[in-house]
């Protein structure tokens, strides 16, 4: 594999962590709160995510500041090529 593709892949993997990882904030769901935040992430080369930083807000700080919770706790295997960052949607949906 070219370090192209292993970086889409990293990508990939990164992406399905942290929609794992995401929780609906309570407060959010009562109050019927939907949205998309993109964030931004430095993951260090042992796999430490660091700088979350929102990129696109949702419109609404309790899904913002979710997102950036989240992002903050993934635990990553390290990037393909060392340090890496990267920009990720996170959608909230009620129907999810």
């Amino acid at each position: 594999m070219t370090p192209t593709v292993d970086l889409i892949d990293y990508r990939r993997i990164v992406a399905a962590a942290l929609n794992r990882a995401k929780s609906y904030p309570p407060a959010a769901r009562r109050r019927v709160l939907e949205g998309r935040v993109v964030i931004g992430i430095t993951i260090e080369s042992d796999g430490t995510v660091t700088n979350p930083t929102i990129e696109t807000s949702s419109g609404h700080s309790l899904l913002d500041t979710d997102a950036l919770a989240t992002a903050g706790r993934l635990a990553l295997p390290p990037p393909p090529a060392g340090r890496v960052t990267l920009q990720l949607a996170l959608s909230y949906r009620l129907t999810e």
